[in-house]
Formats: structure tokens, C-alpha cells, sequence
């Protein structure tokens, strides 16, 4: 069989395709298939996703043992490879034309005979998986880069690095040319290959034979898999082989997920990236491959990394293609490769002639090689090793890791159907509310509700990065902001009119008509101070204001030099751009101005200084612009602007360097809600914010009323308000009248928040909940806990011993580990298999430097996973912070951390824990809160002067005395949540520096099962914490024997497991059914955001899960 199906391959191959082409023979299967949307994945990338290998290298699965769920999912009975009879392809790429047909091998690159790539295997196990019509869309392209071939729009010009602009100029190079030659050739193949998907699209009929567009179709999920270009570009990387290297490469891939998201409008497209893995895992490499391996490992992290940005989780996800590499073929293509190598030696010793050469090759291949060597490279390898060996059995495995990799982020999803994104909520589907503010004008309430407060004249309005809601009042002079628990504060402004308090305490300053507040990266406020023609900062860490441009006196003038020193004329709106750099509404000059990041400098962005009509499709510089009001930017980078004299809306396309006109005739008034936004008039827009979708929220000032562009259509949409001046009713947002309203802000959630102006009120638009979508029965489950003591076993069955601490691998591998009972660190793979991994059950101090199965441990009481693969351990009792090496199983003690021994029990390590960056490895002692930067080892304190005593809300933390700060995790906004195990309380430092009791403040020991607020809960010895994938703080409540979780937007404390009472029936029912024992640990898995409970005391672990 096996001879004649390779003599027969290329003859099959295009019996194959011809087959493929026949759509009316086809046609048929389509009809019945689609009783649902035809899903549509699109795969793109380099030449590895392009595929090279060889139809023939088939053959190799034949021969190993390994192979056989491959072989079972490519092969028919007869031994020949599949057709795919529900999906369909549309393949471009290098000098080739589109090739369309049913998936069958043989869509991978033409050159040297018909191969295949990932795409094969992905649509087998697609079919197999789902149900319906499917179409791939392939692009590939060899030998091309992200960082200028693919770079997407919102990643600007290439950067070129210093170093290789000294290079070029060392070469004598021309580099205006070269920057010329450069930016001709970026992002040519992103757009090629985003045209080609809306190409097809246009015309699936043309690809899919019989597809009915009555059902529509659904883009379900995109691949990308490329890089080697990149990785071994030192010009365009210049430091690739130090941490950090590849950073550039991490935050071009982010913006290329972003902007393919947004030009297939599709914003929560699930997207997988390909981690390249020639060479295979690092930790293999041989002698030969030592010199690559930091740069591989680096470069690796790298293209990894987006996946971890808060704003990607559950739609994002990483698969590192080196799992699949095959040591046994590269090993004997490493062999070969040294024994010719021997042979040209040979060769020149003895001046022997080519064919001579080949000759001796030859023979030492057949004596040094073993004949299964020499089978599976003949049988298993048709390119280079950069290609995977153009190995079948590799990139079909690959393909298989991609499409296992979408098929477990589907369920999330909700697929957008059609050619647009998903439906947007109409306005019946919001509710409005008042938030703070009475409805009278005045200055009233701090330190109590926000909604019996006085407001005056309340303009711009932000969620802060303390979860708190800021605003300012345009005639109150002042900068306030509401808590999570809905107690307003005044942070800035002593209420009189003036310019005056910089280098001072901000509560002491005056303003002049503040319009606007914007908090930048480090978590300093900026306020717009309008009529004192400036922009002054606010350090919020020591509460000193400052002016950072603007000289208080109006004008137009300073460009080019320091912003401190330039005039402005009633500045009203700001902005931090994608690059940190400031943007100023210069509404009186008729001019954008940009502040740079870095040096202060001043500069005019857009706008001549006088004011006239902006055509559309005008370049940015030199084009005059009439009242820009207000400012924000979306994903793409681009700039959108909204103009209050002119009564138009536009975006600033930062890639082509044009102004597009999106909304408004430049007419004032109220009408064409419900048409496109290009045709409606606007009146006196002072407001705009953008969503996570693109859609644009205008506040529409002198209409008062709320205002919405769609996205996918550019349609104007009506939201709250009916056009006249009035207070209310909260409710129904089309039946309140609202009264001027200048500020506008959409919340992560999707909430809209406004300063509803002249009602001196701040309102929130919220979605309602739908009473028709049921909610989902969650059932809490045993993951690991049982009888036997033995591991290598299935994790339900084996006995475990204390476990507190829980975390994940990036490859979704659980790890654990045991306290005082135990001391041993464990793991859980996707089977569901533990396996003992370091420390024994007897305790002690051993083993820094070796195996991790002879280490000893005293106490652990936490760990924790870097997205390196290394484990931190708080080995608790030994006073030290040890680490694991996942890949080398290498147990070490982390340098420049270390407790006393006769202090360890009382200040030892009892939580480590990383935060979401992956830089910072928080530690908390029951006397202080360090943070540690893993990349130089560097510690200082976050909380806690070592004294013991309750802190007071609103003291900066490194002078607060703490009670006992027994765990601790930093969420993704930058605060750090200190739970206290005897002070009975979860505290929280604020990115200011500044800290606050969320919970029980008194802190006296106690429970309260019903939902509650954090000032009225109680905890009672509570031992561990985490954050959630909505930012959200989970708490095991140890004595109390449940498991709560605190929201700290809305100031809520409920009960999510446990009955409060201490027991170990309940499991396999709801949660708060099922009794615990004194839990010590919970961990959020990061990718189905799913609830993990150490019970300890009952030996095992839970989980809850949607049932």
C-alpha cells in the first residue's frame, strides 16, 4: 500500500483538487449543511503558515507510534488522506492565484510539488468538532515581517531603532531614501491580506457553491502564525538577545489584533497566535543550538505576551507551536548534517571532487545512520528546519493545536453574523439613573452619598484607576470624585475663582472654569483649567498641582518649545494619545496641540489658527478647523474630534495622515437620528467618547441629549434625551430630559456615564438585564482529593495534603501546593493527571540548585506562575522565597529575599503572588507588602512602616501601620488588595500610594451570609485572595468556611461558596450548598475565568462551573 499511494500522490493530489473545483457536484452538501451560518475562520501569517510540507512526508505517520490520533483524523479506511465534505477554502499566496475548492491536501505552498500547511488539519478537526458549513480563507506570504511587510495602521511609521539608523549611517547610506524605500513597503501585505478577505466575503458563492446568504455566515475566529522574519532581524531588534528585546514585536502584534478586529468589524473576533517553535522546546537544544536559545526564548515570550493584556483575555490566546516539534526526526537531521560535514572535510583533505564528495556523504550516512534514522528522514523531512522540516506530522499537529486552541474559545463568543458586527443595543435596551447629585446647585455632602450631595455645574466625568468616578464643577471650582461605596470627596479646589496654588496642595488651589479631567499611565490627574488658559497636573501620590502648559495668559504661541512656556486660549478638552503624548483642545485658537511625552515640547498637531470649514479627506496639517471642542481616540489610534461651532464630528487617520468627516452638516440643529451620521445635524456637540466597539457617544450639549454613531454602519442613533431642556425622569433614557450636558464617558463595561451640566447631576446610562436570557445554574465540582497515596494518577482518586496555594501554566496545566502536612508541590495536566513535582513530606530546607523531587519544604503557604514558566514559592517556615523551573524541574532560592530563621514563623513569605504585567512579584509577611521587579530583583515597600496597628483611609501606605497582611494581588488597574488574617479586613492601595479599609473596617471578626456592603461585611481569619476576569476580588473566608467576592465599582460583598458552616457534603450541587473546611486558597483559571477552591481542610480541590 505504502508504494503505490506514493507513486500515486501527485496524480491523487490533483484528482483531489479537480474534485474540490466541481462546486455543483458539491452543492448538495452545502444545502443540507446549512440549516445554521456558514462559519468562517480566516488563517494568515508567513511561510510556515503558508506550509511546506511535503504531501509525501504523509507517509512518516505510518511509522510512528505517536501518530496515530493524527493518522486517525487524516486518513480514510483506505490509508488515502481525506476531502473535507463541509469545508471549503480560498487560498492565497506567494506568486500564486487564489485556489478555491473543497479542503483536501495540497493548499499549502506549489513550490517543488503539492504541500500542505496547518489549514489541512485544522478544518479535519473543525469538521469533526462543529457542525454546519465552514470556510477557511488563507493568506500566507514567505519571508515577510510583522514590524514593516504586515504592520497594521495603528502602528504608525516603522520605528527605526538608533542603533540601526548609526548602522545606515556608518554604510554610507542615504536615510531620508531609506526611510522613503521603508514606509513604501509597510503594511503592504496587512492590507493585501485584509482585501482579500473582504474579497471574499463579497462573493462567497463564488468560493462556497450552494451557500445560502438567507442563513449569513459568521467570521468565527482568525490564526495567525508567522514571525521567523522578525526574529532574526537585528536591525529591526537591535537588542534581541537581552530581556525586553522583542518588546516592539509584542505591541506591533497587539495593534495587529486590534486593527484586524476593527477592519473585519468584528471586535471580539477570538483570535489564536502561533508562537513559532522551529528548534523545538529550548531546553532540548544541543550543543549547536545553545547560542540561539536566549534569542528564542525571548522572541517566544514575546509573541505570547498580548495574549496576557487584560484587554484580550478570553478572546486571545497563545499556542507555542514548539510542543509539537519532533525530536526524534530533527536529532537524525542533526546527525546527517554533522556526518556531511564530516564528509566535505574529508572531501578537502583529500581534494576530492564534487561527485566524488557525494559519494563519500553517502556512504558515511549509510554507516553512521541507524536504518530507522534513515527511514524517517526520507519518509519525514522535505525542507528546512526553520520550515519545521516541512514535516507533516509537525505542522499537522500544529494545525490540530490551533483549531483545539479556537474551539475553546468559541463558547465565549457570540459570532457575528452577517458582513457586520454584532447588533447593538437600542435604546429601550438602557435604563437611566442619577448617581450623585441632588438636583439643586451647590456644594455639599463629602463623606456622605454622592445622591444627597450639592453638584455645581459638573463638565467632565472619568472613572478613575482607584475605581472611583471623578468629575469636575465648571462653577464650583472644584475637582470631586465618588467612591465604589458612593461617598463623594473633594480632591482639588479650595471653590474660588483663581489661578493660584501650583507647587502646593492641590485642595488649596484655585481654578478658573476647569472643563475637562484625564488621568495619564502613571495615574497623575490633568485638568483643562479653561480661563486660566492652561493645563495643570495633579500628582496624586503627594496632592501637589502644578501647570504644564499654558502661562495663564491667552495667546498663541511657544510652539516648539517647552509647554509651560506656550500660550493657549481657552483650552477645553484633553487626551492622551496611543504614544503618551497629551492633546490639547485649543478651542480659542482654532488648533489641536500636542504635548510630547518625553520632553514637554509643544507643538500645533492640526488646524491653522483661524477657524473655517474642514473639508472632507483634507491632510491633517495645513487644514483649518472650526471650534474643536472636544477629543478622544479610538483602537486604531485615530484621533476623533467633535466641533462646536462647526456642529461636525471627524476622525484623524493617523496612517494616511487625513481628516474624514464622520457626522454633522455643519448646520446646528436636531434631526436625522436614525440615518447616516453624515447627513443629520448636530448642535453644539461638547463631548465624545468612544467604546470598546468603535461606536462614538456624543454629548450633544445644546440639543441635551445623548447621541450615538454606529460603528458598522455610521447610522445616528438617539439615546437618552428628547432634544428640549428639562431634569429626569430617570428610567426610560428617551422619555428624561436632560440640560446641557458636556461630559461623556463609556466605561469598561459599556456603561455611559454624563455630566448631565445644568441638572447638576451625574447620570449613568446602564443596559438592562434582559428577563428573557435565563441565567446559568453553576454546580460546584472535585477536581483533585481522593484515597490513594500515590500520584500519577487520575487527581480525583489521589490524596492530597493540606493544599493551599493554586496557580496556572500557560498551557492551562494546574499547579499546587501543600502546606505543613505536605510540603510538596504538585500539578494537574489537561488530563486531569497529578503529578508530584518537588518538595517530600518531610519538612525542611534542601535542594537550592538541583532536582526539585529531592528539594524540602517548611510550610509553603502560596505560590505563583510567571508567564516565564517559573513557579514562586512563599516556602513560609524556611523564610525564603524559592523558585521552580517548570521546563528543568530546577528548585533555587529567589536572590535578595530572605527572612530569619528564628523570625521565618512570624515574617515569613505567606503570599507571593505576580501580578498581571508579569513584572512584579508581590509578597506579603503578616508585617509589610513588598513588591519585587523580577527583572533586577529590586524590593521595595508597597504597605505597611512594620508597626501593628488599623491604618486610616486616605494615609499614604508605606507610613501606615498594618495589622497582620496575610495575602495580597494586584489587579489590572494598578491596585494593590492587602487581606488581613487577624485584622479580619481587605484593605487596598490605590495607584496613588494611598490606602483605604474596603471591608470591616472595625475589623472585629464575624460572619454575614447575605450580600452585603464591604463597610457592613465581617471575615473572620480570612487567608488567601484573587482577582477575577472582571477585576473583581475573590476571598477565601477560612474560619468561616465560604468563599465571598467583593466588586469594588459597586461597594458589594456576596457570598459565592460555602454554607458557613464547616463540612464536606454538597458536591456536585450549587455552590453555596456544598459545605467547606477552613479554605486557604482560590485562583481564577485565566482563560474560562472558571473558580478553583483549595478546601483544605477536607484535602481537596473545587471548582464551579457553569452547568
Amino acid at each position: 500500500m505504502m508504494k503505490s499511494f506514493t507513486a500515486a500522490l501527485p496524480v491523487l493530489v490533483r484528482l483531489l483538487q479537480c474534485i474540490a473545483m466541481l462546486g455543483g457536484a458539491w452543492s448538495l452538501g452545502i444545502k443540507e449543511a446549512q440549516a445554521q451560518p456558514l462559519k468562517i475562520f480566516v488563517l494568515a501569517g508567513q511561510s510556515n503558515m503558508q506550509g511546506h510540507a511535503h504531501v509525501r512526508t504523509l507517509e512518516h505517520l505510518k511509522i510512528s507510534p505517536d501518530a496515530k490520533p493524527l493518522r486517525d483524523l487524516i486518513e480514510t479506511a483506505d490509508g488515502s488522506p481525506k476531502v473535507c465534505q463541509r469545508v471549503w477554502i480560498s487560498s492565497l499566496g506567494n506568486a500564486e492565484s487564489e485556489k478555491t475548492g473543497l479542503l483536501s491536501v495540497g493548499y499549502g505552498a506549489n513550490q517543488n510539488g503539492p504541500k500542505l500547511g496547518p489549514e489541512y488539519t485544522f478544518g479535519l478537526r473543525m469538521e469533526e468538532e462543529l457542525e454546519g458549513p465552514i470556510l477557511i480563507i488563507k493568506t500566507a506570504w514567505g519571508g515577510k515581517s510583522l514590524h514593516t511587510d504586515f504592520r497594521p495602521p495603528s502602528a504608525g511609521a516603522y520605528p527605526f531603532p538608533p542603533e540601526q539608523l548609526a548602522n545606515l549611517q556608518k554604510q554610507g547610506k542615504d536615510i531620508d531614501a531609506v526611510r522613503a524605500e521603508k514606509e513604501k513597503g509597510t503594511g503592504v501585505y496587512y492590507r493585501m491580506m485584509i482585501e482579500h478577505v473582504k474579497h471574499v466575503l463579497s462573493d462567497i458563492p463564488r468560493v462556497v457553491p450552494g451557500y445560502r446568504p438567507d442563513e449569513g455566515y459568521e467570521l468565527a475566529g482568525f490564526v495567525w502564525f508567522q514571525g521567523w522574519n522578525d526574529m532574526v532581524d537585528s536591525g529591526a531588534y537591535p537588542n534581541r538577545d537581552k530581556p525586553g528585546g522583542y518588546d516592539a514585536y509584542s505591541e506591533t502584534m497587539a495593534h495587529f489584533i486590534r486593527d484586524v478586529r476593527t477592519d473585519l468589524h468584528a471586535p471580539k473576533l477570538p483570535f489564536v497566535i502561533g508562537v513559532l517553535g522551529v528548534g523545538g522546546p529550548t531546553e532540548l537544544y544541543g550543543p549547536d543550538e545553545q547560542r540561539y536559545k536566549a534569542t528564542h526564548n525571548h522572541f517566544r515570550d514575546a509573541m505570547a505576551a498580548p495574549a496576557k493584556l487584560p484587554e484580550f483575555q478570553n478572546n486571545v490566546v497563545a499556542i507555542r507551536t514548539e510542543a509539537f516539534w519532533d525530536k526524534e526526526l530533527s536529532d537524525a537531521k542533526a546527525k546527517e548534517n554533522r556526518t556531511r560535514q564530516r564528509a566535505k572535510e574529508l572531501a578537502k583533505e583529500r581534494k576530492l571532487g564534487a561527485q566524488e564528495e557525494r559519494k563519500v556523504a553517502d556512504e558515511l550516512v549509510q554507516q553512521e545512520l541507524t536504518d530507522r534514522e534513515r527511514e524517517i528522514l526520507v519518509k519525514g523531512i522535505s525542507n528546512l528546519e526553520f520550515h519545521y522540516l516541512g514535516s507533516a506530522k509537525i505542522l499537522g499537529g500544529i494545525g490540530v493545536g490551533f483549531a483545539d486552541a479556537m474551539l475553546k474559545l468559541l463558547p465565549a463568543q457570540k459570532p457575528l453574523a452577517g458582513s457586520s458586527q454584532k447588533p447593538l443595543e437600542s435604546p429601550e435596551h438602557w435604563t437611566i439613573e442619577t448617581f450623585a447629585g441632588t438636583g439643586e446647585q451647590g456644594y455639599s455632602g463629602d463623606g456622605g452619598p454622592a445622591r444627597m450631595a450639592k453638584l455645581d455645574n459638573p463638565f467632565g466625568v472619568i472613572r478613575g484607576p482607584d475605581h472611583a468616578i471623578w468629575f469636575c464643577e465648571y462653577t464650583g471650582q472644584r475637582i470631586r470624585r465618588i467612591l465604589p461605596n458612593g461617598v463623594i470627596q473633594t480632591i482639588a479646589g479650595s471653590g474660588e475663582k483663581g489661578y493660584s496654588g501650583d507647587g502646593g496642595p492641590a485642595l488649596e488651589a484655585t481654578f478658573n472654569l476647569p472643563h475637562e479631567i484625564r488621568f495619564d499611565s502613571k495615574g497623575d490627574l490633568y485638568v483643562v483649567d479653561m480661563s486660566n488658559h492652561a493645563v495643570r497636573k495633579i500628582d496624586l501620590r503627594s496632592g501637589i498641582i502644578s501647570t504644564i502648559a499654558g502661562t495663564g495668559s491667552p495667546g498663541y504661541s511657544g510652539d516648539g518649545g517647552l509647554a509651560s512656556q506656550a500660550q493657549l486660549k481657552q483650552p477645553h478638552s484633553i487626551q492622551f494619545g496611543p504614544d503618551g503624548d497629551l492633546f490639547i483642545c485649543d478651542i480659542g485658537n482654532h488648533v489641536i496641540r500636542r504635548v510630547h511625552r518625553e520632553t514637554g515640547v509643544i507643538t500645533t498637531y492640526a488646524g491653522t489658527g483661524k477657524p473655517g470649514p474642514t473639508p472632507d479627506v483634507a491632510p491633517i496639517v495645513g487644514t483649518p478647523l472650526k471650534g474643536p471642542r472636544s477629543i478622544d481616540f479610538d483602537r486604531h489610534g485615530n484621533l476623533w474630534l467633535a466641533t462646536r461651532e462647526g456642529n461636525q464630528v471627524f476622525r484623524f487617520d493617523s496612517k494616511a495622515g487625513t481628516i474624514q468627516h464622520m457626522a454633522g452638516t455643519g448646520e446646528s440643529g436636531f434631526d436625522g437620528n436614525g440615518g447616516p451620521a453624515t447627513q443629520a445635524r448636530l448642535k453644539g456637540p461638547k463631548g465624545i467618547a468612544i467604546d470598546a466597539d468603535g461606536n462614538v457617544w456624543l454629548a450633544d450639549t445644546e440639543s441635551h441629549s445623548v447621541r450615538r454613531i454606529r460603528a458598522d454602519s455610521g447610522i445616528l442613533e438617539l439615546v437618552a434625551g428628547t432634544g428640549e431642556k428639562g431634569d429626569g425622569p430617570d428610567g426610560d433614557p428617551l422619555r428624561c430630559q436632560l440640560a446641557r450636558l458636556h461630559g461623556i464617558f463609556v466605561d469598561y463595561d459599556g456603561s455611559v456615564w454624563i455630566g448631565d451640566s445644568e441638572t447638576h447631576r451625574i447620570r449613568v446610562l446602564r443596559k438592562k438585564v434582559q428577563p428573557s436570557v435565563p441565567i446559568q445554574k453553576q454546580v460546584i465540582e472535585l477536581v483533585a482529593g481522593g484515597k490513594r497515596e500515590e500520584v500519577k494518577i487520575t487527581a480525583t482518586e489521589a490524596k492530597l495534603h493540606e493544599p493551599f496555594g493554586l496557580d496556572w501554566g500557560a498551557d492551562g496545566t494546574a499547579w499546587i501546593i501543600e502546606m505543613a502536612a505536605g510540603n510538596r508541590l504538585l500539578s494537574i495536566d489537561l488530563e486531569g493527571v497529578l503529578r508530584h513535582r518537588a518538595g517530600k513530606l518531610e519538612p525542611g530546607f534542601f535542594g537550592d540548585g538541583g532536582d526539585g523531587l529531592k528539594a524540602q519544604f517548611q510550610g509553603p503557604h502560596n505560590l505563583t506562575m510567571a508567564p516565564s514558566g517559573r513557579l514562586y514559592i512563599a516556602d513560609t517556615w524556611n523564610g525564603r522565597i524559592r523558585t521552580f523551573d517548570s521546563g528543568t524541574g530546577i528548585v533555587e532560592s529567589l536572590k535578595g529575599y530572605a527572612v530569619p530563621e528564628e523570625q521565618a514563623r512570624r515574617n515569613g513569605p505567606y503570599c507571593a503572588t505576580i501580578d498581571f504585567t508579569g513584572r512584579y512579584l508581590f509578597v506579603a509577611d503578616l508585617r509589610q507588602v513588598l513588591r519585587i521587579d523580577c527583572r533586577d530583583g529590586a524590593i521595595e515597600v508597597v504597605a505597611g512602616n512594620g508597626k501593628k496597628g488599623i491604618p486610616k483611609d486616605g494615609a499614604l501606605a508605606t507610613e501606615s501601620p498594618l495589622v497582620d497582611p496575610r495575602a495580597v494581588a494586584a489587579d489590572r488597574l494598578g491596585n494593590v488588595y492587602v487581606l488581613e488574617r487577624n485584622g479580619n479586613a481587605l484593605r487596598v492601595v490605590d495607584p496613588f500610594g494611598r490606602i483605604r479599609t474596603l471591608i470591616n473596617p472595625s475589623g472585629e471578626k464575624g460572619v454575614k451570609l447575605e450580600t452585603t456592603t464591604g463597610a457592613d461585611g465581617r471575615l473572620f481569619g480570612p487567608k488567601h485572595l484573587c482577582i477575577d476576569l472582571e477585576n473583581r476580588v475573590v476571598i477565601a473566608d477560612a474560619e468561616n468556611h465560604v468563599v465571598l467576592r467583593y466588586d469594588p465599582r459597586i461597594d458589594r460583598l456576596e457570598r459565592i461558596a460555602g454554607t458557613g458552616q464547616r463540612g464536606d457534603v454538597g458536591v456536585g450541587g450549587e455552590p453555596l450548598d456544598c459545605q467547606l473546611a477552613r479554605p486557604h486558597g482560590v485562583s481564577i483559571h485565566p482563560k474560562t475565568g472558571e473558580l478553583w477552591i483549595t478546601d483544605t481542610y477536607n484535602d481537596r480541590i473545587l471548582r464551579i462551573t457553569n452547568e
